[in-house]
């Protein structure tokens, strides 16, 4: 937890072209909505954070004790998602 706390601005903007591209993939398959027009405008891929954010974190340990912590963020619904991300993380 101390690990996934001390991520900084930094570490997200490196994975910025990631988040970027899953965004811009989204919005090319589901066509034109006014709505996402702040969206399309973004130039600068750090910038898809601003649309980008949890509501909720749920952190837990995986089952028969490994050391691996799973850590799952609820979104608002966005890029097509269920508004659900998360990952096993060994820390």
């Amino acid at each position: 937890m101390t690990h996934f706390f001390r991520l900084n601005t930094t570490d997200r903007n490196a994975v910025s072209d990631l988040a970027y591209k899953k965004g811009m993939d989204f919005l090319n398959e589901v066509g034109f909505d006014e709505a996402d027009e702040a969206l399309r405008k973004i130039k600068d891929p750090n910038e898809i954070w601003k649309f980008i954010y949890p509501t909720e974190i749920y952190v837990c340990r995986r089952a028969y004790q490994e050391q691996d912590i799973y850590v799952q963020e609820k979104m608002p619904k966005a890029f097509g998602t269920s508004g659900y991300a998360g990952s096993y993380v060994n820390l």
